[in-house]
């Protein structure tokens, strides 16, 4: 497979970083990595037979890990 080089305007974006501490940020990334955990358990009650599994797996998964490695008051 070959890869398409990224357009100029792209690759010359001034790139954001954010201000807020890092206990914020990781707090940010857990909320949005549940939120996508969800959505695959959802996609696995909605999606097509061929597709249901993985997602239902994959969401599962991502809890699961969420949970083990930052415990249930943080989810």
């Amino acid at each position: 497979m070959e890869l398409t080089p990224l357009p100029d305007v792209i690759k010359n974006a001034p790139v954001q970083t954010s201000t807020a501490g890092t206990d914020h940020q990781v707090q940010r990334a857990i909320i949005e990595l549940r939120t996508i955990g969800y959505a695959m358990q959802r996609l696995g009650r909605t999606a097509r037979p061929e597709l249901a599994y993985r997602c239902q797996r994959v969401g599962d998964e991502v809890i699961n890990i969420l949970r083990d490695n930052f415990g249930e008051g943080i989810l």
